[in-house]
């Protein structure tokens, strides 16, 4: 008997309290989902945590210990971060050389000839075992800093791929 007298009703009184909860988040997820709107939450924005990811790895001293490979795969996973936050298309699946060469064609990003050499040297450390010097390690790291720090790009904001004509153009 599905709407007779012998129901339980404290269970009966849960599952339609636990269902419109359950219905509310739905709603509310599929809004933000389909608005493209994400919770702040407090977040920083991608250039200040890459800076700071790059300020703490610093920190940590690594290529001072002779662990360059680390250093080196740390730093770069953190630029290809940034970068990938860009542009909608770029993602994990791109290679360093892709991404760096796609980067190269927007205007306006300064040093990309330097941030494109000292990543493939990253490549060349993580995959080819090169091993350069704490000084060289530090040097590479500065500039993968300032290239985040002087970038005039944004990440995208809301989901929106940057397409100002003022981002693209030759270098």
């Amino acid at each position: 008997d599905v709407s007779g007298g012998d129901r339980h009703w404290p269970s009966t009184l849960m599952t339609l309290f636990f269902g419109l909860a359950l219905g509310a988040v739905l709603t509310v997820s599929a809004r933000d989902l389909l608005t493209g709107s994400r919770p702040s939450g407090g977040q920083r924005d991608p250039r200040t945590q890459a800076l700071q990811a790059l300020d703490q790895l610093y920190a940590e001293e690594l290529h001072q210990r002779g662990e360059a490979k680390e250093f080196y795969r740390r730093s770069s996973d953190t630029v290809r971060q940034y970068v990938e936050t860009l542009d909608r298309r770029w993602s994990r699946a791109w290679t360093s050389t892709e991404l760096m060469g796609d980067l190269a064609g927007r205007a306006r990003a300064p040093a990309t000839d330097d941030l494109d050499r000292t990543m493939a040297r990253a490549e060349a450390v993580k995959f080819g075992g090169v091993r350069p010097t704490a000084p060289e390690a530090e040097s590479d790291w500065k500039v993968m800093r300032a290239w985040i720090q002087e970038s005039p790009l944004e990440a995208e904001s809301a989901g929106d791929a940057v397409r100002s004509d003022s981002h693209r153009g030759s270098s």
